[in-house]
């Protein structure tokens, strides 16, 4: 019987030598402004300007604030406040670069993954772990054959931590999906590697056990038609399936008998990771603070996208935590954003528009485009998240009328609980003219635009939520404008 042998894809030996973080100072201990102050916006002929007041005491102040709010050029005024960053309150989340480029408190605001079934197939979990106590499914050890999934490795703790640590309980880390449920199914034995049967076994019992995402932090050297069907046959069953790239790029593995080595030349990499190589699997490629790719980090068609993956600081068994750095890594990090995306879209949600959001919205990193690098770009949670929970509902009021006449549009804007989107612009096209109509909703998200219409048309309606990513879009074809004789 053949034997792919798998491989856990995160550099362990890394683990001792990553020295401390080294990106942005994230730490919320600054000693805050202690020094009293008005802040005051003024009007000016080049525009608003914002300027700082010192006074000595309370009453000078509120002195100083009574003076100003009589001065007509004042356009606000107060005294100066003290913020922190708007992040989880655990321990060593400033350490956590990874929640920071993700946006990970924006992106909670909607939807923390909340009942989202994240198989984890790996080598266990430490279901005692303060920060993932709560949040452990009753999982299978295929190696033993029982339901004793505790990890004796660290890898599997390590990345169920990247997707559903505890947020906000004053220790610890958090993970992306911090609602999200594990289910561990481990397959790999305390040295980190597993063969076909345990694998195909793995993702068998995930499917049958109620998993809705499948990470799998595992690479493979060859194409494997057990692993390859049992993988179809989750993406049958609308899972989301995320897997590792690999990690050798820059190490090529030395057990590895094949002529061709590993490393990634012109975006061409001779090594093929299964099962991200697989359809419908999201390859994960890892990057580092700086958005750069990882030097381990595989390349090849075969990668979807990317996500932090080096220097990454989770839980560990016995309570304790460290870094590790590696693929296996980033793909949890993509496993927790799919995840978010099906709390947020709902029971409804399908298995394939959740891969389309997580690329269609992803970052672009590299070369303009899909590249071997990067695949799509970096995933952005906060962006996909906005595309979610937006949509745009319209209608024409005139019903019919002569060519050149008005024609009335209205439309609302709403996110998906159905409260109303104020102040935002809606970008209309016409499919008769090469010209971009925009309006601003009011209090109660609605707009309003009137047209002379010669003819039938498509009005085309998009709310942006930022500078390249639409939100909500929406076409309806006006056809009551009566022939010309």
């Amino acid at each position: 019987m053949k034997r792919a042998i798998l491989a856990l894809v995160c550099a362990f030996g890394m683990l001792a030598a990553v020295p401390a973080y080294a990106g942005a100072d994230l730490s919320t201990d600054a000693p805050a402004a202690t020094d009293l102050a008005v802040v005051v916006t003024r009007q000016t002929a080049a525009g608003p300007v914002v300027e700082s007041v010192a006074v000595d005491s309370a009453r000078e102040a509120r002195a100083v604030v009574s003076d100003l709010k009589r001065d007509d050029d004042t356009l606000a005024v107060g005294m100066s406040r003290t913020y922190k960053l708007a992040q989880s309150n655990d321990t060593r989340r400033p350490q956590q670069w990874a929640l920071t480029t993700l946006r990970a408190e924006k992106t909670w605001k909607s939807t923390r993954g909340q009942g989202v079934v994240v198989a984890v197939i790996d080598t266990g979990v430490d279901a005692t772990h303060p920060d993932l106590r709560g949040r452990v499914l009753k999982g299978r050890n295929l190696i033993a054959g029982n339901t004793d999934t505790r990890d004796q490795n660290g890898h599997g703790t390590h990345v169920a931590g990247i997707i559903a640590a505890t947020a906000g309980n004053k220790r610890g880390i958090a993970g992306l999906a911090p609602k999200a449920d594990i289910l561990p199914v481990r397959i790999f034995d305390s040295s980190g590697f597993t063969d076909t049967i345990y694998l195909a076994k793995g993702i068998k019992w995930a499917i049958n056990h109620g998993a809705q995402v499948i990470n799998m932090s595992l690479a493979g050297y060859d194409d494997d038609a057990t692993v390859k069907y049992w993988v179809a046959r989750a993406v049958a069953a609308n899972i989301v399936v995320v897997a590792a790239a690999g990690n050798e790029a820059a190490y090529p593995d030395p057990d590895y008998t094949g002529s061709e080595q590993a490393q990634c030349t012109n975006g061409v990499a001779n090594f093929v990771a299964y099962p991200a190589a697989y359809p419908s699997v999201l390859g994960v490629a890892s990057i580092r603070s700086d958005n750069a790719r990882s030097s381990f980090s595989n390349c090849g068609s075969f990668i979807d996208v990317a996500a932090p993956g080096q220097s990454i600081v989770s839980t560990f068994p016995d309570n304790s935590y460290g870094r590790l750095s590696g693929t296996s890594m980033a793909a949890p990090y993509v496993s927790a954003a799919a995840a978010l995306a099906i709390q947020e879209i709902g029971p409804t949600y399908r298995a394939s528009k959740v891969r389309e959001l997580l690329m269609s919205t992803a970052k672009d990193l590299g070369a303009p485009g899909r590249d071997a690098y990067y695949g799509a770009g970096l995933i952005r949670p906060s962006v996909f998240v906005q595309q979610i929970n937006t949509r745009i509902t319209a209608k024409v009021l005139t019903t019919k009328t002569a060519p050149g006449d008005p024609v009335t549009l209205t439309g609302k804007l709403v996110h998906t609980n159905g409260a109303a989107l104020a102040g935002r612009t809606v970008t209309i096209r016409l499919s008769t003219r090469d010209k971009v109509y925009r309006e601003t909703t009011n209090s109660a998200g609605r707009f309003t635009h009137t047209f002379a219409l010669k003819r039938d048309a498509t009005f085309t309606m998009t709310f942006k939520g930022d500078g390249s990513s639409d939100n909500s879009r929406r076409s309806i074809t006006y056809d009551g404008v009566a022939s010309a004789d």
